[in-house]
């Protein structure tokens, strides 16, 4: 999650959605990468108002 987070990371996407578009998988990335968003922007909220149950959870 910190290298999907990190500011050069996740969050340049614009979600124009060219990266589906041209796909040779035919895969959603443009998709994918935000699903990312909410996951990094729920986890950073959390970090946030919850910072004692980090440490918890990362003994």
């Amino acid at each position: 999650m910190a290298v999907l987070s990190h500011p050069e990371g996740i969050w340049g996407c614009t979600f124009v959605g060219e990266c589906t578009k041209v796909c040779p998988k035919h895969v959603d990335p443009a998709g994918a990468i935000q699903q990312y968003k909410l996951a990094a922007a729920i986890d950073g909220i959390k970090q946030f108002l919850m910072p004692w149950g980090q440490r918890q959870e990362n003994r």
